[in-house]
């Protein structure tokens, strides 16, 4: 973005940087050959496309150069043309003209020169040949001997440029067409410059928005100015640079000159009007009649002008002329002047033109910019995240400083931008020389000192404050408001939004610096506003004359004992402000001057008797040792509007109120010494009369006939006995509150017939009123009427002329009998009905159901038995409170739109009411509960039942509970905060900014603060369940302390609330839903914090999100949130389709960005179509027939497909890099016989140039109460996959596990966890899902698993049978996806089972030899380390053949296979046999003993007869078995082990065979061995001509783990040896 403060030079394109060319473009040529022909129109046509060029006009006389201007010339353009005509080279001047232009391009890679070979060839040009040349240099040998060098240089700089891609004249038909050549390509080296120049500018919607607007009135004739305005440093200039260079090729000609201001003072209006005619002329202008050129010579031009950082009107008129409505006199018809000012009247003095406001940058858009200027990214990294924020947040969108800012941090380190941001937000702060020289010249333009004061008295005192409040202040200090906050407005110094007045936070800084430059002594500064400066200018009297202004407001309460009174040399102080500082000691002075006086806790007992003050507009002392205000006063004070003397406890005696005739608000609440007021009161400005709480006053004043203004009384707690006749005459008053006036016996009947206006009426507590006057109907303004806690026994028949009455409030009316039917027939806008605590009513109207609008129902405690069946025709009822109704015995059908039901403590309720809580969806509400809990004084929260989590039943109930003006919170299992909340930390504090517009028509109602929380795990997390009581449900055990702060004083604290909820460890996340009316405090701030404290220990807050919630938002709100929660932790079995297909609603409204592109990029191959496709479902009906007929229910079932594709039929999604889905379980699920199991899906991107071979695939079932723990490991599936050939670049997998696999421990698990993982390097995970499966669930599985198959290779397989019962309570599974799902869909229909379930390969997860000849066969096996975190990427794997190391990830609980070349069996095999078998003995109970890991087996292969055994001819391209069938005396031991050769071991027979070394895990015998003797092992193979020479066994344990690993190694290092000697 160019700096408008270094740029003194008017161009016809914007300077893009400090150091611009002044001109685009420099002809360089010789006048003889082409000075009046093809150079000539080659400058018309750069001209008339407005670029800026320079061509000597003497050269076109003499072609003869005369002054040293030229090379400034060459020097300033961006590209030289240079036209090599056949005298050229007898110029000097030409030649050093050349020197000068290559030495700049080699100096500038932006410099571009471009040839044009005109009567000589390139040929001719380079090598200097040719009589044009031979002939020239031979003379300037001569001419120039002493200069041998010169020459050489003019040679070499000829050389260089016709070495240039240039244009040859005669491969042209014609001059016009070579001319258009070289044009167009300047303009795209010129658009191409604009593009490079800001590649970093941001907001380019705003010129968009700004071009779209012009461009409906671009057709026009009329030659129109266009008006763009903003604050200093906002991006007016280089806005108007873009939108120049998007529109300029539809004028003939441009000028764009900026720093207009600055170049009118320095050299005059002329020189603006010459700089514009040369930009748009041919030709520069001489004569001094500017005008008559522009006149004459433009006027048939359509031209395009920029005039930048215009700061009077005379310099618009020097344009376009003394009156705006003569612009169609200067310039061709649709043209456009652009100016970019700070002050808008300008432009609305002058033709009152199209105007543009330029706003600051949003959140997003300045944190672009911050990250391009001080990262070099798009996006901050994660160290400087949070400090980025930071200072985007304290920048508030101004693009000036974000670059200064940002180029100031560029390649600093974090403790240096800590330390650049604390300074930012010390008081003392005095900015960035460079943004506050651009800010204050708006300052110092302003044009008297009033205007100056008023933005300094705003700046250090009034932002965010009420416009109308600051008139009266201002007027009352001379300031004349009325004009001046507009011309501060129209200068862009201030901003009127939501009726307040505000200014940028660094307009706010400049205006406190220049006060900090008064003086260096605190005391002579006219305005001081922080308490560490206020504070120690009172304490010590250092107060002068100069100062003006005083707000002292302590962070914590002090107390202050002063010698000599402060304020005594402060004789022109108008504002004086202090709060929370109780001073005492010598207080004898007030500055007459004073506009403003708000002192808390006031020490004195009456003001100064010499202070007189006529000046004074408000008046706040609340919470004052005041007695009274003054004894007497002479002259009435006219401009007093305001006089507050709350909770002045001591007060006695009011002011008279005729000395303040003008008062609009008089606040005596809480002043319990006060027995009596004036006894006449005429205010005809009072609109606010507060007298809450004066408990000793027991008469009010009589009112007078002026009092008609006055719109709220509050007479609340006071001892009046009655009110007086002349309350009549508040003919205006909306509110009247009686509250808790226990004295008051009646009202007068004077109020049904005189206030007509009155729209609240609260007389509740008020305990001996025994009626309400039989008037009351006549109200019929009455909105609210509150009659709680009275005497009353009947409400007046007139109460049915209330036909606007939205509230009726009549609880605890013991007295009152009985409702009249009018009341529900008439008062048809009622909304809210409070009857509870009505002992003695025992019936509601039976036309209750009349009550159309009705929406809330309150009758606890009353003697009613029954609620009328017409209650079910309350359309619009969302809440029924009958708690306590001790004779209720039964309810109605109720309507549908009821949201909440409380029937605690009623003991004859029966039926199924009488149960603990129901909840049932609801169309209208979402969910609807009634609630029968017993204790009312117990927090709680309740899970909903799992049948009623449907996505369109949380929108709905949601966005009802968002749009209550209420606070309600919510949470569930989650460990990140939504990336689409508009702030989001990492920390436990986040800062949120708020807009200004509160009251605007697009206002926030809502703020969602969400928090992420985690507790210390437990080791019997497992059983770690919340205390759940069936009636009372979770019950809260931890707090949560939220508390909302201002960023600029921590200690101003707004709002404190606590966050409950129950011992999870976590994590999970919390949301509190804040409404708008809970901040009112805070309307005049720009940015809060929030900050989040837990009271447990050990419990931590990792992270915390916020976002604005705004009204027509709400349902787009709710949509992300249930989106967030679906993919973390919802977990409920959904109603079916027909087809089985879960039906989940489309959330594409809400999805993230990121979720966007991954869906748009999704890509789905061609599907399979007719018989095929038919032939695939039939198999896998056949296949899950099977498994739910229970026959292969030990198998878990895999699926591998070439594709990445969202798959929607699994409940639980998830996309983040954490690897993860979660699912929530029911209750007793293992019990329920209908659950058939769990089936999962994953999609793995695999990395470019990925080498054939079988990828192995690992997914970890977790079934945590708290967190993901080993000890909760409950199930381990590993998937091995084989594909033809490298297709795609990514793999979806499907998985089925059934229910065998889970032991009964699942019944007490709340939640599982699936982590997914590949064990070859680089392969990522990109998405995954989850879902439970019952038995009518699995044609939507197959259905699933159909819609994945395509053309591209697609395999499936069963998993190897481990047993369920516990092994350190994990079930252990493995997976070989070898069959081919497509060729074995085209074979006929299958028959039985058998057919379809591929028989079971047995595998050991192993690294690869990665060739392409191996890919199709297995090599040597090792096994793999535990699955640790998914979250990384897993290393690289190497060939265990040549690599020893491998040993180290041995691992207990797999297989292990692999061969070797022969050897002799070794003696740590314990037990031997020569032949195919040998037999060991076993303990007793050998499965119940812990330190048994598993069984070592080996067995020496070779070949029966070599003599009759060919060798050469075995193939070893096929794979053989090694088999070992286990036997016990108790019977076989299921399934055979056995293990397939690899080709290379194929291939060691030669050398006399090989040795099978293996190991088998202890999972793999379930409870097979207990209760047996003996383990016999025979081995063998499926080749006819191999035999076992010897075998050998070993039972493993835990401290010989070491042992067998030598084992292995001891065969790898003889293998290693003996490939050496080979």
């Amino acid at each position: 973005m160019a700096d408008p403060m270094t740029t003194q030079t008017s161009l016809a394109l914007p300077p893009f940087s400090t150091l611009s060319p002044k001109y685009e473009v420099f002809l360089s040529f010789r006048g003889f050959d082409t000075g009046k022909g093809f150079t000539d129109n080659l400058y018309k046509v750069l001209i008339h496309y407005g670029i800026h060029t320079f061509m000597d006009a003497e050269q076109l006389e003499s072609g003869e150069p005369v002054s040293t201007e030229l090379f400034k010339a060459a020097e300033e353009s961006q590209i030289s043309v240079v036209i090599l005509s056949t005298n050229y080279a007898t110029s000097a001047w030409c030649l050093n003209e050349l020197v000068t232009m290559v030495e700049l391009a080699e100096n500038n890679e932006s410099r571009l020169i471009l040839p044009v070979f005109y009567g000589v060839t390139p040929s001719e040009a380079r090598k200097q040949i040719g009589v044009h040349f031979e002939e020239e240099f031979a003379q300037h040998k001569k001419d120039i001997e002493g200069e041998p060098g010169k020459v050489a240089r003019w040679k070499k700089s000829l050389t260089e440029i016709a070495n240039l891609s240039g244009y040859d004249i005669r491969n042209y038909r014609n001059e016009t067409t070579v001319i258009e050549k070289i044009v167009e390509r300047i303009f795209g080296v010129l658009i191409n410059t604009f593009s490079n120049d800001l590649k970093d500018f941001v907001g380019m919607d705003r010129v968009n928005e700004i071009k779209s607007k012009m461009s409906l009135c671009m057709g026009s004739e009329e030659v129109r100015v266009i008006g763009i305005c903003g604050m200093p440093g906002i991006g007016k200039s280089t806005v108007a640079k873009a939108l120049s260079q998007r529109i300029r090729r539809q004028f003939d000609a441009i000028s764009f000159i900026s720093k207009v201001g600055e170049i009118s003072k320095k050299e005059g209006l002329f020189h603006i009007k010459k700089q514009l005619c040369d930009h748009l002329l041919d030709k520069k202008v001489t004569t001094k009649d500017v005008d008559d050129v522009i006149c004459k010579r433009l006027r048939d031009k359509r031209v395009l002008i920029i005039l930048d950082n215009v700061d009077e009107l005379e310099q618009i008129k020097a344009v376009g002329g003394s009156d705006g409505a003569g612009l169609s006199n200067r310039f061709g018809k649709g043209s456009r002047i652009i100016v970019t000012t700070t002050d808008e009247r300008l432009l609305i003095y002058y033709n009152h033109p199209e105007i543009y406001t330029i706003e600051k940058l949003t959140p997003d858009q300045a944190l672009l910019l911050f990250c391009r200027k001080a990262l070099k990214t798009d996006h901050p990294k994660d160290a400087f995240k949070k400090l980025s924020n930071e200072f985007v947040d304290y920048i508030d969108g101004h693009p000036l400083a974000l670059e200064v800012f940002g180029r100031s941090l560029r390649d600093r380190k974090e403790d240096y931008w800590s330390t650049k941001l604390k300074s930012l937000k010390d008081n003392n702060y005095s900015g960035e020389e460079k943004i506050i020289g651009v800010l204050k010249a708006s300052f110092d333009g302003l044009e008297n000192q009033e205007q100056k004061d008023m933005f300094l008295d705003t700046a250090c005192f009034f932002k965010g404050e009420d416009v109308c409040r600051l008139e009266k202040i201002f007027e009352s200090c001379g300031y004349y408001p009325s004009i001046n906050i507009d011309i501060l407005c129209e200068k862009y110094l201030v901003s009127m939004v939501g009726g307040k007045l505000w200014m940028h936070d660094l307009l706010q800084k400049m205006g406190r610096d220049i006060v900090r430059g008064e003086s260096r002594k605190e005391g002579e500064r006219s305005r001081l506003w922080h308490h560490t400066v206020a504070l120690p200018v009172l304490k010590k009297n250092k107060g002068t004359k100069t100062v003006e202004g005083i707000f002292l407001s302590s962070p914590q309460p002090d107390k202050v004992h002063l010698k000599k009174d402060p304020f005594s040399n402060m004789d022109n102080l108008r504002l004086l402000k202090i709060y929370n500082v109780e001073f005492s000691g010598c207080l004898e002075y007030l500055s007459d001057e004073l506009s403003l006086l708000e002192w808390h806790k006031c020490p004195l007992k009456s003001l100064p008797s010499s202070f007189e003050p006529d000046k004074l507009v408000e008046l706040n002392l609340s919470e004052s040792e005041i007695e009274e205000l003054w004894e007497e006063i002479e002259r009435p004070l006219e401009k007093l509007a305001v006089l507050n003397l709350s909770d002045c406890q001591k007060l006695i005696k009011t002011p008279d109120f005729d000395k303040v005739p003008n008062l609009e608000q008089l606040i005596l609440k809480g002043c319990t010494s006060l027995s009596a007021v004036p006894n006449d009161i005429n205010l005809r400005s009072l609109t606010n009369f507060i007298l809450s709480g004066c408990s000793k006053l027991k008469k009010l004043p009589e009112i007078g006939e002026d009092m008609k203004q006055l719109r709220k009384l509050h007479l609340d707690g006071t001892a009046i006995e009655e009110l007086p006749t002349s309350i009549k005459h508040l003919t205006g008053l909306i509110l009247l509150n009686l509250r808790d006036c226990k004295n008051l016996l009646s009202l007068p009947d004077v109020i049904g017939t005189s206030l007509t206006s009155l729209q609240i009426l609260n007389v509740s507590g008020c305990s001996n009123l025994n009626e309400l006057p039989e008037n009351l109907g006549s109200l019929e303004c009455l909105q609210e009427l509150y009659a709680s806690r009275t005497a009353i026994q009947e409400l007046p028949t007139s109460i049915k002329h209330l036909t606007d009455l939205t509230l009726l409030n009549l609880r605890e009316c013991k007295n009152l009998l009985t409702l009249p039917d009018v009341i529900c027939t008439n008062l048809t806008s009622l909304q809210i009905l409070n009857l509870s605590g009505c002992s003695n009513l025992n019936e509601l109207p039976e036309n209750l159901g009349s009550l159309e609008c009705l929406q809330e129902l309150y009758a606890s405690g009353t003697a009613i038995s029954q609620v009328p069946e017409s209650i079910s025709q309350l359309s619009q009822l969302e809440e029924l409170v009958l708690d306590g109704c001790s004779m209720l015995q039964s309810l109605p059908r109720l309507p549908f739109s009821i949201r909440a039901v409380s029937v605690h403590n009623c003991p004859l309720l029966q039926g199924e009411h009488s149960s603990k809580i129901t909840v049932w969806p609801s169309a209208a509400a979402g969910f609807s509960f009634l609630n029968r809990q017993r204790h009312d004084d117990i927090a709680q929260a309740f899970w909903l039942p799992d049948k009623h989590l449907l996505w369109p039943f949380y929108q709905t109930f949601f966005e009802g509970a968002i749009r209550r003006d209420e606070r309600f919170e919510y949470g569930y299992r989650s460990n990140e905060i939504p990336a689409w909340l508009s702030r989001r930390s990492t920390e436990s504090t986040i800062t949120i900014p708020l807009p200004h517009d509160v009251d605007g028509k697009s206002k926030w109602i809502k703020l969602a603060l969400c928090f992420i929380c985690e507790a210390a795990q437990k080791r019997d997390s497992l059983e770690d369940v919340p205390e759940f009581d069936e009636e009372l449900g979770l019950k809260f055990t931890r707090n949560h302390r939220i508390e909302l702060c201002t960023t600029e004083d921590p200690h101003e604290r707004l709002l404190a609330l606590d966050y409950r909820d129950c011992n999870f460890a976590g994590p999970f996340i919390h949301w509190c839903f804040i409404p708008q009316s809970d901040l009112a405090e805070s309307s005049n701030k720009r940015l809060i914090q929030a900050t989040i404290t837990p009271d447990s220990t050990g419990t931590r807050v990792t992270g915390c999100g916020v976002s604005l919630i705004y009204l027509e938002d709400v349902p787009k709100f709710v949509r992300k949130l249930n989106k967030h929660y679906s993919y973390c932790y919802h977990g409920y079995q959904p109603e079916q389709e027909e087809d089985g297909m879960r039906s989940i609603p489309s959330l594409s409204g809400v999805q993230t960005e990121q979720e966007e592109v991954q869906e748009q990029e999704t890509t789905t191959s061609t599907r399979i179509v007719g018989q095929l496709r038919r032939n695939v479902e039939s198999l896998l009906e056949k296949l899950f027939e099977g498994l739910q007929r229970g026959l292969p229910n030990l198998y878990d079932y895999g699926f591998i497909f070439c594709l990445r594709e969202r798959l929607p039929w699994f409940s639980e999604q998830s996309s983040t890099s954490a690897c993860t889905v979660n699912l929530r379980l029911p209750p007793n699920l293992h019990n329920n016989e209908k659950w058939a199991g769990l089936s999962l899906y994953v999609v793995c991107v695999l990395p470019p140039g990925l080498p054939l071979f079988r990828t192995f695939y690992e997914c970890h079932l977790y079934t945590p109460i708290e967190a993901v723990g080993h000890e909760q490991l409950m199930h381990r599936l590993m998937l091995s996959s084989v594909w033809d050939d490298n297709v795609g670049s990514h793999r979806l997998l499907i998985i089925h596990i059934p229910r065998v696999r889970f032991p009964e421990r699942l019944n007490r698990c709340h939640f599982i966890q699936a982590l997914f993982g590949c064990r070859t390097p680089g392969v990522e995970v990109e998405m995954c899902g989850m879902r439970l499966v019952y038995k009518q669930d699995f044609k939507g599985l197959i259905q699933t698993i159909v819609h994945c198959t395509n053309d591209r290779p697609a395999y499936y397989g069963t998993g190897d049978f481990t047993d369920t019962k516990k092994y350190k309570g994990i079930s252990l599974g493995a997976t070989s996806l070898l069959t081919n799902l497509v060729e074995a869909a085209k074979t006929s229909e299958h028959s039985s089972v058998s057919e379809v379930c591929p028989p079971f390969m047995p595998f050991d997860f192993r690294p690869e030899t990665y060739s392409a000849e191996d890919s199709q066969h297995e090599r040597k096996t090792i096994p793999f380390p535990p699955l640790q975190d998914f979250r990384r990427s897993f290393g690289p794997t190497n060939n265990m053949s040549s690599d020893q190391n491998q040993l180290l990830v041995f691992e207990r609980d797999l297989k292990y296979n692999s061969c070797y070349l022969p050897n002799q069996i070794v003696e740590w095999f314990g037990h031997q046999s020569s032949g195919p078998s040998v037999k060991i003995p076993l303990p007793p109970n050998l499965y119940e003993d812990t330190n048994w890991i598993g069984l070592a087996l080996c067995a020496y292969f070779s070949v029966l007869d070599r003599s009759t055994t060919d060798l050469d001819n075995l193939n070893p391209e096929i794979s053989h078995h090694l088999i070992c069938h286990l036997e016990s005396d108790r019977g076989t031991i299921e399934p055979i082990h056995d293990y397939c050769t690899t080709n290379e071991e194929f291939q060691w027979l030669p050398f006399g065979g090989f040795v099978w070394v293996s190991y088998i895990p202890r999972a793999w015998f379930s409870d097979q061995l207990n209760e047996c003797d003996v383990l016999e092992a025979s081995f063998a193979s499926d080749h006819e001509a191999f035999t076992v020479h010897e075998c050998g066994l070993r039972l493993v344990y835990q401290h010989e783990e070491e042992e067998i690993k030598q084992t292995i190694l001891h065969y790898m290092t003889w293998l290693s040896d003996k490939k050496g000697k080979n």
